[in-house]
């Protein structure tokens, strides 16, 4: 037997073991998908939003080049022109800065500055030399929007501009129109904003505003007219002519106040509706509410006296004519009967529920 013993009863053994934990090769491809996750994020929420803006036409407007601005401040570009389904307007995409997305809300309005020429003003000459922009005016409502429709010409104030926003309802416009001053006493203290025509009552209506220091003026016996054009009147007190300002003229205006027999009233909110008078003497004719009338004969002719002429006693009027009129003559009186109206706070004591008969 041989003393050689190949394998001793305490010899060591290998164990062999698997790694469950991964390499560290691994975490590169990982960061670097993390990494480029990250960076498309930061890219598509750094854009901004996109709103869409309907206009009639591109006119100064080029994808890629024309500025979105508030306050001329930069805070957006024009993304993209197309056309509309319609063919009847295009549509413009703008891409709105983020710091700026709270500015597309309900009553945003749109427009684009450009050189303007018109008989009341001259606006966007800066245009000739920076290029055409887009300009933003922020509303004040609560819900978030991104669908517009842009305005062809700007607003003559800023919605955010502080003062009284009313609205005049004309049958006759003269030379009213946007942009047209507004004066009391001789003194402008606003100016129309817009000017549209209802098709449904055939009357125009004027968007008008009032500046803030100036709105406690307007209250609820208010009368405003137009004072554009030169107002000439014959009749039996003469002849009279009232020409406005040079500048009521050529752009036209509107005065108010409150007529000398009127009574002022509170003053009136936003969004309150006035009648546009023709001429200062019809809103003395507004406020005139006669309940007493007369009938008088004359014997002579009254060739010159007309509807609405003043009945005077001693140069303090007393009343109007309110119609002339064979109607009320009997037969075989070849008196000429006029109807003439009495305003009872002027003439007291009279019976106010009768016909009264005078031979002149």
């Amino acid at each position: 037997m041989s003393d050689y013993d190949p394998e001793p009863p305490h010899a060591p053994r290998a164990v062999v073991r698997r790694n469950s934990r991964m390499s560290a090769v691994w975490l590169v491809p990982v960061i670097a998908l993390l990494l480029a996750g990250w960076l498309v994020w930061q890219h598509y929420s750094s854009q901004g939003t996109l709103a869409y803006l309907r206009f009639e036409t591109a006119n100064s407007i080029a994808a890629g080049k024309t500025e979105v601005r508030c306050r001329s401040v930069k805070i957006g570009n024009v993304e993209n022109i197309e056309l509309a389904r319609d063919l009847k307007s295009v549509v413009v995409s703008v891409r709105i800065d983020p710091e700026a997305e709270s500015l597309l809300r309900k009553g945003t309005r749109f427009w684009v500055v450009r050189p303007r020429v018109s008989a009341s003003d001259i606006s966007g000459l800066g245009t000739l030399i920076t290029g055409a922009y887009i300009e933003l005016d922020p509303g004040e409502g609560p819900e978030e929007v991104n669908h517009f429709t842009g305005l062809e010409a700007p607003p003559v104030t800023g919605s955010s501009v502080p003062g009284l926003r009313l609205t005049l309802v004309a049958d006759r416009t003269g030379s009213l129109t946007a942009g047209s001053p507004i004066y009391y006493e001789g003194f402008e203290v606003g100016q129309v904003e817009l000017r549209t025509f209802d098709t449904k009552d055939k009357r125009t209506r004027f968007d008008i505003f009032i500046r803030e220091e100036y709105s406690e003026l307007v209250t609820e016996g208010t009368c405003f007219w137009n004072n554009s054009g030169i107002d000439v009147s014959a009749g039996a007190d003469g002849f009279r002519l009232r020409t406005p300002s040079f500048q009521a003229m050529i752009s036209g205006g509107a005065s108010f106040g409150v007529p000398p027999d009127g009574v002022a009233g509170k003053p009136v909110a936003d969004g309150a509706v006035f009648p546009l008078f023709a001429n200062e003497a019809a809103t003395r004719d507004s406020v005139f509410t006669p309940d007493h009338r007369c009938l008088l004969l004359f014997d002579q002719s009254v060739r010159g006296l007309r509807k609405g002429a003043p009945v005077e006693f001693r140069g303090i009027s007393l009343g109007r004519v309110a119609e002339i009129s064979l109607n009320y003559s009997t037969p075989g009186d070849h008196r000429v009967p006029v109807i003439i109206e009495i305003d009872p706070k002027i003439l007291t004591g009279a019976d106010a529920g009768g016909r009264d008969e005078y031979t002149i």
